[in-house]
């Protein structure tokens, strides 16, 4: 009985958690056709989304759920936002700790206009923006222009993928900025996790916390062991959660999400 008085108590508090505001609201976007750009008041300022699904699942993981929540005693964490899309995770960011330091990446050039507007119109100071992907060097690369939150590095053009829409992007190493003490790290982008980590192996000494979004890439070798292995070397303990993808007959299922056959998050803090 008492484990299912927890529960219902956790039920009631989600509940609780949101604002009659929140739910109409999120109910109106819910049903704006994907791909399809609107604006919302749910920030307090005019915030503009490029996809109605992939920004309700972006709110619904950091705002109500605050599941990159963390706890520091400085008041001005460094921050940074690996793959920023439209600027929801800086904004919860921002909502726990309104003077942290952040430096924020998005590689998509249509989506960086999206985000630099918002960030514009919420008024936040200490945030420096780039217009590049995180990869393991300076330079530049292919990247897939998905239309929302799922455009992803290429390390060559497929010329008999015609359905995908291939531009070239300018990227930068995470090694750059990983020279001082970093509160949180989030890497969210899209497949090019680990040859990112591989890169700046030796400087996650410097960091106390790490969120990756794992993707596996159908077709691809998959990484996830050597993502753990670095953060284990690292002195990180990590704690894995899969949500997005669920099969449940794994060895008769195949399912799969914009090229994904696993979507994996990994939150990970030092020992």
């Amino acid at each position: 009985m008492g484990k299912i008085a927890n529960i219902y108590s956790k039920l009631v508090k989600k509940t609780i958690d949101y604002t009659s505001f929140e739910k109409k609201e999120l109910r109106r976007i819910k049903r704006i056709p994907r791909y399809q750009m609107g604006q919302t008041k749910l920030f307090g300022f005019d915030f503009t989304f490029i996809d109605s699904a992939s920004f309700v699942a972006q709110y619904l993981e950091l705002f109500i759920k605050k599941a990159n929540n963390f706890k520091v005693e400085s008041l001005q964490p460094y921050i940074i936002d690996c793959g920023s899309n439209i600027g929801v995770s800086i904004l919860f960011f921002k909502k726990i700790y309104p003077n942290a330091e952040i430096i924020a990446f998005e590689a998509d050039k249509n989506v960086f206009t999206v985000l630099k507007k918002n960030i514009e119109n919420s008024n936040y100071n200490g945030i420096t923006l780039y217009n590049k992907g995180v990869w393991n060097k300076e330079g530049s690369i292919f990247f897939n222009e998905e239309g929302a939150d799922g455009g992803s590095i290429q390390e060559r053009k497929d010329e008999d993928e015609t359905s995908n829409k291939y531009v070239e992007i300018f990227t930068t190493s995470l090694r750059n900025y990983l020279n001082q003490k970093v509160d949180f790290l989030k890497i969210d982008i899209e497949g090019a996790e680990s040859t990112v980590l591989q890169d700046c192996d030796d400087l996650l000494t410097n960091v106390d916390r790490i969120f990756i979004e794992y993707h596996s890439q159908i077709n691809h070798r998959q990484e996830l062991d050597s993502i753990l292995d670095i953060l284990t070397r690292n002195s990180f303990r990590y704690y894995i959660q899969s949500e997005t993808i669920f099969n449940a007959q794994p060895f008769v299922e195949k399912r799969s999400l914009n090229n994904y056959d696993n979507l994996v998050c990994i939150y990970a803090n030092r020992n």
